[in-house]
C-alpha cells in the first residue's frame, strides 16, 4: 500500500475511543477471543466505526476483523456484543475450522474489483465459525488444492464499501486489488471535502 502511495495510520479498537479520520480501513486478523471483554466494552469505538462504514468508508476486514464487524462472539458459554455492522454471530469451537493456503475469486464491483472479477491468494486459520442462520450473499469463490482434489466453497461478504471474510489475502498476489481499494479510499477522501 505504501508503494502505491498510501499513508498508513495505526488504529486500535482496544485503546482508541473513536475512529480517527481515515479514508479507508483494513481490520486485520488476530485473536479477538483473547480480548473480547475489552473489545466489547469499547462501545464508543464500535459506534464510530459502524457509522463510518454505514456512511460508505471503504474497509477490508479479514478473520478477526471480520468477527469484530459481526453482532457477537461466544467463548466458553459467554456471549460478547460486537460492532453489529454485519448480522453475524460467531462462536469459538474446539477444532480447526479451516487451515491452509487458498485462492479466492472476488466478484466484480467490490472494493477489490472493478467490472471484472479479481483473484487473490491467501490463507485461512481459524477455530471460530458463524453460528447464525442469516442468509447473506457471498462474494468470494474460494478454492484449495488438497492432494489430488480441489476443494471449493463460497465465502466473503459485502455491505456498502466493506469487504469481509475469513481469508487473509496476500496483496502482492494481485496488486491491482490494492490499487482498486486505494482508488475507493481516494473517492471517500473527495466525498468528505
Amino acid at each position: 500500500m505504501r508503494e502505491l502511495g498510501a499513508k498508513l495510520i495505526p488504529v486500535s479498537p482496544l485503546k482508541d475511543k473513536t475512529l480517527p479520520q481515515l479514508d479507508g480501513l483494513i481490520l486485520g486478523g488476530g485473536y479477538p477471543e483473547l480480548h473480547l471483554a475489552e473489545l466489547s466494552a469499547n462501545t464508543s469505538f464500535q459506534e464510530s466505526l459502524k457509522q463510518r462504514l454505514e456512511d460508505g468508508m471503504p474497509c477490508y476486514a479479514e478473520c478477526g476483523g471480520f468477527i469484530y464487524l459481526g453482532r457477537s462472539m461466544t467463548v466458553n458459554g459467554e456471549t460478547y456484543p460486537l460492532t453489529g455492522f454485519f448480522p453475524f454471530d460467531f462462536a469459538m469451537t474446539d477444532r480447526l475450522q479451516r487451515f491452509g493456503y487458498m485462492q479466492a475469486t472476488v466478484a466484480p464491483h467490490t472494493i477489490f474489483s472493478g467490472e471484472e472479477p479479481e483473484t487473490l491468494r491467501g490463507h485461512e486459520f481459524h477455530y471460530t465459525k458463524r453460528v447464525d442462520t442469516t442468509f447473506y450473499a457471498t462474494v468470494y469463490d474460494v478454492s484449495k488444492k488438497r492432494k489430488a482434489k480441489i476443494l471449493r466453497w463460497q465465502e466473503g461478504f459485502q455491505k456498502n464499501n466493506v469487504l469481509s471474510g475469513y481469508p487473509h489475502f496476500h496483496f502482492y498476489s494481485n496488486p491491482a486489488c490494492v490499487a482498486c481499494f486505494l482508488e475507493n479510499a481516494r473517492k471517500e477522501q473527495k466525498k468528505r471535502k
